[in-house]
């Protein structure tokens, strides 16, 4: 009886700690471009977006931060109405990459920028 509730305790105080590191990995991810499928790796799963059949549109977006300086975001809109982001900040050494390949290759589906 004692055994079980020591280890009821221990496992309690094991997801305590775990939930905020869950939290903050779950937006945290990793973007790669490969051919024309942009991948998404996060912690716990994979999305992967084939941008000649589900891109719709996608914009640049800037935005000034009094701590952060200027960053910029790509924001694309998919077919099915969802949107994902790709921010400069996160992503730094993919971001110029995927920024240059979308203005090459979907520069016709570019909106006006948000400013």
């Amino acid at each position: 009886m004692e055994n079980a509730l020591v280890i009821l305790v221990i496992s309690i105080l094991l997801l305590i700690i775990s939930i905020p590191f869950l939290f903050f990995f779950r937006r945290s991810s990793d973007i790669r471009l490969e051919n024309d499928h942009l991948v998404f790796r996060y912690p716990f799963s994979k999305k992967e977006i084939t941008l000649n059949e589900e891109l719709k549109s996608w914009q640049l977006q800037e935005a000034y931060f009094l701590r952060l300086g200027k960053t910029y975001a790509l924001n694309l809109e998919m077919k099915n109405g969802k949107w994902k982001s790709v921010s400069s900040r996160f992503n730094g050494d993919t971001f110029q990459e995927i920024f240059q390949y979308l203005d090459t290759q979907y520069g016709q589906l570019r909106k006006s920028d948000n400013r």
